[in-house]
């Protein structure tokens, strides 16, 4: 018996410790100034009819594997994406095809009601996403159909979006839910021009990028606008061509000083950057120091200054330019912007 109570105390010491262990890492984060690091992601498969079903859910579940290892990547260890979950498929019919879909009376151009559409998925799966992201078999709209990311909810404040809000719960989430891609149609996606290979990787960067719109870019001024901080591309959401990122998802370039005056445009292993990836497939980008600092993977005090040059033209590796350089700190972003706070 006193074994018995001798083995209970060790096992409950060893919990306590194991808690208060968790819990000092927990506060260390949030005292660095750290968020979350870690996010869940589900894949949706919208379904018109049952062409090509299997074949494309296999190749959905090898893409959710592929943008798995290309966010990992690109998150140098600061902040991971899991998609482990399965594709689950939506097959459009009679009975919820009012909730899911919206057809316009004058073009006759289908749109998608994404409120019914995730509250639909929550049906028979879990609220423990953070990001979802929605593929169908037809085309979506009256134009090119194009990858975009919704924003839900904010839980950041200081990165250029103001205060905190929510809007998950429209959606069916208690809180969750931050956002949802939509990828865009599966039969344009697998197309032939691209080896089969290197469409999944291709994917995986844009899926990388609509998510990272969570969070920017929405901080410092426009190229081109009356304002004193330009960190953003003249379109806005996505960082300047001139800023010095290392070919960041969310743009800007990679800039050698060349010491005269001049910068260079370095090459990069990237297909989107000219260059043939990692056995002619992965897309080699990683998150800058600012970017990550956005997500809130890591505190400020890991942002160095970042080279800024007057460029705002396309990023083709190899152009020199002539221009002044300087260079932009975090206390200047923050001096604008405010404390980065998360909750």
């Amino acid at each position: 018996m006193r074994l018995k109570k001798k083995h209970f105390i060790l096992v409950a010491v060893f919990v306590i410790l194991v808690i208060g262990f968790w819990l000092l890492i927990c506060f260390n984060k949030r005292k660095n100034g750290i968020c979350q690091t870690h996010f869940k992601m589900a894949f949706i498969y919208l379904l018109e009819n049952d062409l090509n079903q299997q074949t494309n859910t296999e190749k959905l579940e090898q893409t959710k594997k592929i943008s798995e290892e290309v966010f990992n990547y690109a998150g140098r260890g600061f902040i991971t994406l899991d998609l482990s979950y399965p594709v689950v498929k939506i097959k459009i019919n009679n009975q919820n095809k009012d909730r899911l879909l919206y057809t316009d009376p004058n073009n006759l151009a289908i749109y998608l009601k994404d409120q019914g559409i995730v509250k639909e998925f929550y049906i028979n799966n879990p609220d423990e996403f953070d990001f979802i992201s929605i593929f169908t078999n037809f085309k979506i709209g009256a134009g090119a159909s194009e990858a975009f990311h919704a924003l839900l909810q904010n839980k950041v404040e200081g990165i250029g979006m103001g205060m905190r809000w929510d809007n998950s719960a429209n959606y069916g989430s208690k809180g969750k839910l931050l956002g949802y891609n939509y990828m865009g149609d599966v039969n344009l996606i697998f197309t032939s021009e691209f080896p089969e290979e290197r469409s999944y990787y291709m994917i995986g960067s844009l899926l990388l990028q609509e998510t990272v719109h969570q969070w920017g870019a929405f901080i410092g001024d426009q190229d081109g606008s009356s304002g004193d901080l330009f960190l953003q591309h003249a379109s806005g959401a996505h960082w300047s061509p001139g800023l010095n990122t290392g070919y960041d998802p969310l743009g800007g370039g990679d800039w050698q000083d060349n010491g005269d005056g001049t910068f260079t445009l370095k090459p990069h292993a990237s297909y989107w950057w000219g260059g043939e990836g990692i056995n002619n497939s992965l897309f080699k980008e990683v998150f800058s120091d600012l970017t990550l600092y956005l997500i809130g993977a890591v505190s400020k005090e890991k942002v160095n200054p970042i080279l800024k040059v007057n460029y705002a033209g396309v990023l083709i590796p190899g152009t020199t330019i002539t221009s002044e350089k300087k260079y932009i700190t975090i206390d200047e972003i923050i001096s604008k912007h405010g404390v980065r706070l998360c909750r």
